[in-house]
């Protein structure tokens, strides 16, 4: 026994010695290349461990530096740690018993790939020797610690990333070896993850970010059975804290693995959880979400296969109760919810969610399915008190509102595709004020409840007042929907009809400074003049003149205003027709009173142009239009440059065509227009012209002109104005006149004039015998010839005394008509292309100049008594 003894002792004296050398003499370099090779051998991946240390009392083996290598050597890293150590015993061995005090893993890290084909970057363990048959034995592990760990996961076949750090576990293993491989285990322990983001567009519809986790378990598995017992596992998601249970079958078959696990929850703090979700997700526009009040409990139940490809189903509540949620400043959002959720992994549904947001009542039930591509219904009652919305920032800064949006709807169809989707329901209105930073009135709606009807919607007698002017809608607009949530490619269609007794855009956009008008920079513009020395570009925008901006929808309306008032001008029986359709302002019919007299015309702003050749691009304008019985010196002096010195009623027929810039001013060289002028019972005063023929024919004091008609045919081409015919008649004197004059004043006129003979003879130089023999006309009247050069404010005149002088006006008529024909053929040419090119907007305006000059040709045939000289 003693010899026994002393055998024994000396056997384990020499192991002793042979380890303590083994540890000194051997370099730790040499162990860390043996180490090396094997696992790269059994790996089939290179393999590198930058450092070994062996410590043998008490006994530890660490691995420093360590990193496994991806497929090919290009291909990124497998996995790595800084540092791996093991601290086994080994007295426990000679009693079969494998004894682990300590596995601990310093910041390790490990990329999984999937690629298309589905091959992935993780290797099959190979070894070149064949295993040799172990035996039986207990195998346990006291602690496995995971400091700092890191997880990178990419599945190019489902689009699924994931990136998962901050991984510390405390993990304890006990279990059993047989024939030299793991048969059962039992695991218990904590891991904590302190940050995970997820991709996952074929599973889930949002991304998940910043997500903190812990999983405390007591797991058993049993590898004969192929079997995994979750005994208790507690997963808390931020602070949701989600009790486990259940069983895994075929844990390490992915075609068969199934999963039976049921998740629950406590009655969960809503202030608590979402004070603890992340900041990403609570902040918006500088502003935190808080939790109010109330509870929130979950039950989860998870079940199916899990594996090659194979997502289990799941099923569950969560259950409301007094539920409420704050916003920063704002204070609560909503409060008193309460309800039932049931969601799986492809839907979410609620019979019913009742409670209050921003102090209204609200009751809301849904069925959503297919969260990749949300899909379903939705039901919701509530209403939007607009000065709640207001502090919670959901109206923009310049609109300030008051009163209550009351909503009853149903959605159906696709959550996403606009297309897809269907609103039906009513939205009223009755009670609510706005108060607009553009306006300077408050627009309060009387009444008016506008109703949904699938992608269509309308609207009734939707009346409002603002300030002391009234306006009453009719609606009806038809694939407004897929157009409001986004998809611009598919254009509502809008009809409307609005009216009004009172409509002052004075008091409701604010008087517009007595400064220049629109007539005025026209003029200036066309002249290529300054105003007051400033550009008229200048001064246009100053004015805030510019080119509407014509939303892409196809339009249909109608205005009607008893009484239109802007810029001081008041228009009485406004009636106005407008359409729009891809960019493009059509004024199908305009009619109004003004100034004594009414206006009637159509037009055309082609806007479309702005969306191809941008923003700047001239925009080509087509104006047909009749003006009656107007009061001449008020709409003279208002859109043209006169001044007090035409009186009378004014008539005018014609078209325009033009291109317009950004500021609505005409491009010079592109305004071409014709048509018939007549003024009725008026005089001209204080024209210097006619004071200059007073002196050229010996009639002093002649700086007044009574006159019963004065009319002719007119065509505007650029900055000139030629007037093919004009003819006057007043009293005893008659003129006949042609050629032209531009904006500038500059004259280049012909004409005859027919005087009495009274009149001729004190004409200086006037032959007696002419006179006498020009006097045998039926009226008396004498035949004078005169040419008007010059510019308007210093005219000259010469006249021509000879009986040629009669035929003067008919061929300044006859120049006058082929420099119109001429400059009009040179506009057109600019103007081609340019003008929209849905129809003929040619074919349109001569259409209407033959309707418009026939009417006032008409109207001049009953009015004035015909006469060869007039």
């Amino acid at each position: 026994m003693r010899r026994s003894l002393i055998i024994a002792l000396s056997a384990i004296a020499v192991v002793a010695v042979l380890l303590i050398a083994t540890v000194l003499l051997l370099p730790a370099e040499r162990v860390g290349a043996f180490a090396a090779e094997r696992a790269s051998s059994a790996l089939a991946r290179d393999v590198n461990v930058e450092r070994v240390g062996v410590r043998l009392f008490p006994p530890a083996i660490a691995l420093e530096s360590v990193t496994i290598g991806g497929p090919t050597p290009g291909d990124s890293v497998l996995a790595s740690a800084d540092r791996v150590e093991l601290r086994p015993r080994l007295l426990p061995l000679l009693r079969r018993r494998v004894v682990i005090d300590e596995i601990a893993l310093e910041r390790p890290l490990l990329r999984i790939e999937i690629a298309a084909d589905s091959t992935s970057n993780l290797p099959a363990l190979t070894s070149d020797e064949p295993a040799a048959p172990g035996g039986d034995a207990e195998l346990s592990i006291r602690r496995l610690q995971v400091s700092g760990g890191t997880l990178v996961y990419r599945d190019a076949i489902t689009g699924t990333s994931a990136h998962i750090s901050g991984i510390d576990q405390t993990l304890k293993l006990s279990g059993s070896i047989a024939g030299g491989a793991l048969a059962d285990i039992a695991a218990t322990g904590d891991l904590r993850v302190g940050d995970i983001d997820v991709d996952a567009p074929a599973a889930i519809a949002w991304p998940i970010r910043d997500l903190r986790l812990r999983l405390e378990h007591d797991i058993d598995v049993d590898r004969a059975a192929d079997r995994v017992d979750v005994k208790r596992l507690t997963l808390t998601i931020e602070e949701l804290a989600l009790d486990v249970t259940g069983t895994v079958t075929a844990a390490t078959d992915s075609l068969n693995r199934s999963v039976d696990l049921r998740a629950r929850t406590g009655s969960t703090d809503v202030a608590r959880l979402v004070a603890s979700l992340p900041k990403t997700l609570l902040e918006n526009g500088g502003e935190v979400l808080t939790g109010a009040a109330g509870h929130v409990q979950l039950d989860v139940i998870v079940r199916g296969r899990s594996g090659a490809g194979a997502v289990p189903g799941f099923a569950g509540t969560l259950q409301l109760e007094d539920a409420a949620l704050a916003r920063g400043r704002y204070g609560t959002i909503a409060d008193q919810l309460a309800g039932r959720i049931a969601f799986s992994r492809d839907s979410v549904a609620s019979t019913g969610i009742t409670g209050r947001v921003l102090g209204e009542p609200l009751r809301a039930s849904f069925r959503v399915h297919d969260l990749a591509a949300p899909r379903g219904t939705v039901r919701i009652q509530a209403a939007l008190a607009l000065a709640q919305a207001q502090k919670i920032g959901l109206l923009p800064d310049s609109v300030q509102g008051m009163g209550r949006i009351a909503l009853d709807l149903g959605m159906d169809g696709s959550l996403v595709e606009p297309a897809e989707a269907l609103v039906s329901g009513t939205v009223d209105l009755a009670g609510v004020q706005l108060e607009v930073a553009a306006l300077q009135k408050p627009v309060i709606v009387r009444q008016g409840r506008i109703v949904l009807d699938g992608r269509d919607a309308s609207a009734r007698d939707l009346g409002a007042s603002i300030g002391a002017s009234d306006v009453t809608l009719d609606l009806d607009a038809a694939e407004w929907l897929p157009y409001a949530l986004g998809d611009t490619l598919r254009p509502p269609t809008v009809a409307f009809t609005a009216r009004s007794e009172l409509f002052d855009a004075d008091e409701i956009l604010g008087a517009r400074p007595e400064t220049y008008t629109y007539g005025q920079l026209f003029v200036a513009r066309l002249a290529d003049r300054p105003i007051d020395g400033r550009p008229v570009e200048e001064v246009a925008a100053e004015i805030g003149f510019g080119m509407p901006e014509v939303p892409p929808i196809d339009m249909d309306g109608r205005v009607l205003a008893k009484r239109f008032v802007r810029g001081g001008l008041p228009l009485q029986d406004v009636d106005i027709t407008v359409a729009a359709k891809s960019g493009q302002l059509d004024v199908r019919a305009a009619s109004f009173r003004m100034m004594g007299g009414g206006v009637h015309m159509t037009g055309r702003l082609g806007l479309s142009g702005s969306q191809s050749a941008g923003a700047g691009a001239a925009q080509p304008l087509a104006l047909d239009y009749t003006i009656s019985d107007v009061a001449a010196a008020a709409f003279l002096q208002r859109f043209t440059g006169f001044r007090d010195q035409i009186t009378g009623d004014l008539l005018i027929a014609g078209t325009m065509s033009m291109l317009l810039d950004h500021q609505l001013l005409p491009l010079r060289e592109s305004v071409n227009g014709a048509g018939t002028l007549a003024i009725l019972e008026g005089e001209i005063v204080n024209w210097p012209l006619l004071r200059r023929l007073g002196e050229r024919i010996g009639v002093a004091q002649f700086d007044t002109l009574e006159f019963r008609d004065w009319s002719g045919r007119y065509r505007i081409t650029g900055p000139v104005v030629v007037l093919e015919e004009s003819t006057l008649a007043s009293g005893e004197l008659g003129m006949r006149a042609a050629g032209s004059f531009d904006v500038n004043g500059t004259l280049d006129l012909g004409a005859t004039l027919f005087m009495p003979q009274e009149w001729a003879a004190r004409v200086p130089g006037a032959p007696a015998g002419f006179v006498a023999s020009a006097a045998a006309g039926e009226d008396g009247r004498v035949p004078i010839g005169a040419r008007f050069g010059g510019t308007a404010r210093d005219p000259s005149v010469a006249l021509d005394l000879s009986e040629a002088g009669a035929r003067i006006a008919s061929a300044a008529r006859d120049a006058a008509r082929q420099q119109a024909s001429e400059a009009a053929a040179r506009a057109a040419e600019q103007l081609t292309g340019q003008l929209p090119p849905r129809d003929s907007l040619s074919a349109a305006a001569d259409s209407m100049k033959k309707k418009v000059e026939s009417e006032v040709v008409n109207r001049l045939k009953r009015i004035i008594k015909p006469g060869g000289n007039r």
